[in-house]
C-alpha cells in the first residue's frame, strides 16, 4: 500500500519515494465570479450520478506531508467533460480519515483557477467537523462525506477546480492518520489533473502532482440532469502499426461518460477511402460509470509499405447506439516491410546510498525474470559517488530522483510501481508496439586487451526513419565485501504486513532487514559509448527501408579495481540501443559477450559440437560464412551468434 511523503529533501540528487516537484502552476489569476461563502453540513447522502477521477470501486491509499500542515488539494474538471457540459454541480463528496488530528473545520470549493485561499474560491463551504465521518477500513483509507451545495454551481465553460481544505496538527507524532491524511486512489491508472496541492512552508506553492505515483484524489462530484447510459468517447490512438497484407491489434483508450457498465464495444475505422465494417469488440471485465478503460481494434496493413491517417468511429455501445456527440478519435495507421522483434529499455537511476532503492532492486529482478531478454534493463548507479559501481560515462536522460526510470526514455515513472501498481503493466504494454527498426547486436571480448569488438545491425522497416545508435555494457552478479557495497535500506523500519510481498524481505525481520545490506547486482551499466557527453559511435549515413545497415565499434571494461575485480566477462552483455530524434528508444536488444579465440588457449574451446546449419538474422539460410553477424546452429542444439569481419 503506498503511503508517501511529499516532504522536500535539498539534495543534488532527491532520495524520495515519488518524483521531485514539478513546477508550480495556479496562482492569484482573476476570479470570473463573486465568491459564495456559507456555512455547509454533510448532507444525508444525495442521490444522483456521483463522478470523479476516483469512482470509489477499488481500494484507497493516502498521502501526506508528516507535519502540522495546512492541506489544501483539487482535481480539474476539464471544460470538454463530456459528464459535466451544460450542467450543475449539485454537492461534492470527500474522503476523511482520523478526525481527531483536524481543525475544527473543513472548507469544500469550487473555483476556476487555483485559489489564494478556500475562502477566495468562487464558492466556499465551510463544514464543522462535528458533522463529519472519518476512519479507515483497515487499510483502505477513509470515509466518504457529502457536502450538498446550498446552491447548485453550473459547470464553467472553461472548467473548474473542486477540492477541500483541512489543517492538520500533527503535534510532533508519526501517527500515521496525520503523517499521511489525505485519501487518494491505490490501483487506478493515475490520470491527468487528478491532483493538485499545496501544503503550508513544505509545500507553498500550488503544484500538479498528477501523475507522479501519488494516485488521484478521492473526490466526486454530484451532477445535475439527465446522464446518457451509454456514452464512450475514444482518445486519439497516435500509431496503429502492422506489417504488409497483416492484420495486427492496437490499443485505444476511452472513458465511459456512461451510467451503464461498457461491456462490449462496437466500432469502424476509416483508412484513407477504405472503410472496414463495423465490429464488436467484448471487454475482458466492464468499465464502470466515469472508469477508463482500453480495447484492441485489428489495424490491416496495406500493399506497400508506409503511412495512412485514419478515423474510428466508436458506434455502439453494449449493442446500444453510442450517445456520445465526440465519438470518433484521430490515429496513423503505419504499415512496416515485417514485424521485428522488440526488446523493451528501461533505464533506472539507483545506488548504494538510497534507502528506497531496494524497492528499485525489486522491481529490475521482477522484470528481469518475467521478460527475459525482451527485457533491456540498464541500472544506472548515479545516485551517489561512492557507490562501487558508478558509471563514469553515461547520457543524461533526464533522471533525477532515485529510484525513478524511463522505459524507451519516455515519461518518468517509478521502477515498481511503474505508472500504477506494477511496472510490469506498463512494459506489457510497451511489448504490443512493433518497432519501425530491426536490431542485433554481438560483442566478442578480447582478453588480452580487455576490450569487447561490438557489432550491430539495423534495418529502418519504414522509410523516413531517422534514429541514432548508442552502446553500452551491462554486468550481471555484481557484489563485493567492502562497506562500499551495503545497500541502504529504509525499508527496515518498516513493519512486513504494511507492504507487497515481494518487498517483505526488506522489511522489519526480513532477510534483507537491516539498515545496511549485501545484495547482488544485476543489469549494472559498467560502460557506454559516451565520452565526456559526447556518444562516439560512427552513426548510419542513410535509412533506407529495408536496408542493411552494419556498425562497429570497440568498447572498454571499466579499470576501476574495486569494480572491475567483480566483473566476470561471463556475465556482461552488450546493450544496443536505436534512438529516434525526439530522444525516445525505439527499439533495443543486448547480448552476452562471447570470446575471440584468439584470446584464449586451444584447451579452453570446445570441440565437442560442430556447425551444422548457418543463417543470416533476417533468416536466410548461408551456405558460406558472411559478413557481419551470423546465426550457427550446432550439432548438440546450442545456437550462437558468430561475427564474420
Amino acid at each position: 500500500m503506498k503511503r508517501l511523503s511529499l516532504a522536500l529533501v535539498t539534495t543534488i540528487l532527491l532520495c524520495l519515494s515519488v518524483a521531485p516537484l514539478s513546477a508550480a502552476i495556479g496562482g492569484n489569476a482573476a476570479r470570473t465570479q463573486s465568491p459564495l461563502s456559507f456555512v455547509g453540513k454533510r448532507a444525508e447522502s444525495p442521490v444522483g450520478n456521483w463522478y470523479g477521477y476516483y469512482m470509489g470501486q477499488t481500494v484507497r491509499s493516502c498521502i501526506g506531508m508528516q507535519s502540522d500542515c495546512v492541506y489544501d488539494v483539487a482535481a480539474f474538471f476539464q471544460p470538454t467533460d463530456n459528464v459535466l457540459q451544460g450542467k450543475k454541480i449539485k454537492a461534492v463528496r470527500i474522503w476523511l480519515r482520523d478526525l481527531s488530528y483536524f481543525d475544527d473545520e473543513v472548507k469544500v470549493w469550487i473555483s476556476t483557477t487555483l485559489p489564494a485561499s478556500a475562502d477566495d474560491a468562487q464558492v466556499c463551504v465551510t463544514v464543522d467537523k462535528a458533522t463529519l465521518t472519518g476512519g479507515d477500513h483497515g487499510e483502505n483509507y477513509g470515509y466518504a462525506n457529502d457536502i450538498v451545495l446550498p446552491e447548485a454551481y453550473t459547470f464553467p465553460q472553461e472548467g473548474c477546480y473542486v477540492g477541500y481544505t483541512i489543517t492538520v496538527n500533527n503535534s510532533g507524532t508519526t501517527k500515521d492518520a496525520a503523517a499521511f491524511p489525505i485519501a487518494v486512489t491505490a490501483t487506478d491508472a493515475e490520470l491527468n489533473d487528478a491532483l493538485y496541492m499545496r501544503a503550508s512552508s513544505n509545500l507553498p506553492n500550488w503544484t500538479n502532482r498528477s501523475k507522479t505515483n501519488r494516485g488521484n484524489l478521492a473526490l466526486q462530484v454530484l451532477a445535475e440532469g439527465n446522464v446518457e447510459e451509454h456514452s464512450v468517447v475514444p482518445s486519439d490512438f497516435g500509431e496503429a502499426i502492422t506489417a504488409i497484407n497483416s492484420i495486427r491489434p492496437s490499443s485505444v483508450e476511452f472513458i465511459n461518460n456512461g451510467t451503464n457498465a461498457v461491456e462490449s464495444l462496437s466500432y469502424k475505422l476509416v483508412a484513407g477511402e477504405t472503410e472496414s465494417e463495423e465490429t464488436t469488440v467484448e471487454l475482458s471485465q466492464p468499465v464502470e460509470f466515469g472508469a477508463n478503460g482500453t480495447f484492441d481494434i485489428s489495424v490491416e496493413g496495406a500493399e506497400t509499405i508506409g503511412r495512412q491517417n485514419a478515423t474510428l468511429q466508436i458506434t455502439k455501445v453494449n449493442n446500444q447506439p453510442n450517445a456520445a456527440a465526440d465519438n470518433t478519435a484521430e490515429g496513423t495507421i503505419v504499415t512496416l516491410s515485417r514485424i521485428a522483434p522488440r526488446g523493451i529499455a528501461v533505464e533506472e537511476l539507483t545506488g548504494t546510498e538510497c534507502g528506497w532503492c531496494p524497492r528499485g532492486w525489486v522491481g529490475m529482478e521482477k522484470m528481469r525474470q518475467r521478460f527475459g531478454n525482451s527485457f533491456v534493463g540498464l541500472a544506472i548507479h548515479r545516485f551517489n559517488t561512492s557507490d562501487p559501481m558508478y558509471p563514469n560515462d553515461y547520457p543524461n536522460i533526464g533522471l533525477s530522483s532515485a529510484p525513478s526510470c524511463k522505459i524507451n526514455r519516455g515519461e518518468k515513472t517509478d521502477p515498481y510501481f511503474g505508472t500504477a501498481t506494477d511496472i510490469c503493466l506498463d512494459v506489457e504494454k510497451a511489448l504490443k508496439v512493433a518497432p519501425k527498426v530491426a536490431l542485433d547486436v554481438a560483442g566478442t571480448y578480447d582478453s588480452e586487451a580487455n576490450n569487447v569488438e561490438v557489432t550491430v545491425q539495423t534495418e529502418p522497416l519504414i522509410d523516413g526513419q531517422h534514429y541514432t545508435i548508442e552502446l553500452a555494457l551491462i554486468a550481471d552478479n555484481l557484489e563485493g565485501e567492502e562497506s562500499q557495497w551495503q545497500q541502504l535500506n529504509y525499508y527496515a523500519y518498516i513493519t512486513a504486513d504494511t507492504e507487497p510481498e515481494d518487498l517483505a524481505p526488506f522489511c522489519e525481520n526480513g532477510e534483507y532487514g537491516t539498515q545496511k545490506v549485501y545484495l547482488t547486482y544485476n543489469d549494472v551499466v559498467i560502460s557506454s559509448s559516451f565520452k565526456n557527453g559526447t556518444n562516439t559511435v560512427k552513426q548510419p549515413d542513410t535509412f533506407a527501408a529495408e536496408q542493411q545497415i552494419e556498425t562497429r565499434m570497440t568498447l572498454s571494461l571499466p579499470e576501476k579495481e574495486m569494480l572491475r575485480k567483480a566483473i566476470d566477462p561471463n556475465k556482461v552483455a552488450v546493450v544496443a540501443l536505436v534512438v529516434n530524434a525526439d530522444g525516445t528508444i525505439e527499439n533495443s536488444a543486448k547480448q552476452y559477450l562471447t570470446y575471440n579465440p584468439a584470446s584464449i588457449s586451444d584447451s579452453s574451446v570446445s570441440t565437442d559440437a560442430a556447425e551444422k546449419e548457418r543463417y543470416s538474422l533476417d533468416g536466410r539460410k548461408l551456405h558460406a560464412p558472411q559478413r557481419g553477424i551470423n546465426v550457427v546452429k550446432m550439432s548438440n542444439g546450442t545456437v550462437k551468434k558468430e561475427i564474420i569481419h
